[in-house]
């Protein structure tokens, strides 16, 4: 379940690659700025290595609450949704759902970046610039060893994220849409017939 894994994250309205030549906010209000968005993604996986290991496709919406939908169309369709209380995942293909209990008792992770002031965040990552963004690296035990925020003047333009045996994630966001998404983009009922599962 790689966003979160995420975030992994999530994205919206007409802007086009214009976006290069704004002005770089800084971290407080690139972050404001995303607190609830809508956006095409395409994520690779890379092995301690370096190898690639998996590339996927699709759609992802965020919203306050650290509120997530991670709809991965290509290269098969699965479905994430994260809400105040549930996580689901969903295998179309399997005719399969799980669900676990939202963990509240680790703060550090990537969906904490899009729904927080910098006061939270420093709180539990120590925060540095990088060329072409930002990287937060967790002051306590987490399953990341460092998340970086891409920044595309005005637009959080990616994602990445090591974990801790050195496998990196990589989420390129485009086509951003900052229309406040639907609630109903973060509640999951299973299909009729779908085999639901806990996942703990």
């Amino acid at each position: 379940m790689m966003l979160l894994r995420i975030l992994s994250m999530t994205l919206l309205v007409s802007f086009s690659v214009a976006n290069s030549v704004a002005e770089d906010l800084n971290l407080d209000e690139l972050l404001a700025k995303h607190q609830a968005f809508s956006a095409r993604f395409e994520q690779l996986s890379f092995d301690e290595n370096g190898e690639l290991m998996a590339e996927s496709a699709g759609t992802a919406s965020l919203a306050s609450g650290q509120r997530l939908r991670w709809e991965t169309t290509s290269p098969w369709p699965q479905l994430l949704v994260v809400n105040n209380t549930t996580v689901w995942l969903y295998d179309p293909d399997l005719e399969q759902a799980s669900y676990r209990t939202v963990d509240t008792t680790s703060p550090v992770n990537p969906a904490l970046l899009f729904n927080a002031n910098t006061d939270a965040i420093k709180a539990v990552f120590d925060i540095s610039e990088i060329e072409n963004g930002f990287r937060f690296t967790p002051l306590e035990s987490s399953q990341f060893s460092l998340i970086e925020l891409i920044q595309d003047g005005n637009l959080i333009a990616g994602l990445n994220y090591v974990d801790l045996i050195g496998q990196r994630t990589e989420v390129s966001f485009f086509q951003h849409n900052y229309s406040v998404p639907s609630d109903e983009l973060f509640e999951f009922v299973p299909p009729e017939g779908v085999e639901v599962v806990t996942g703990g």
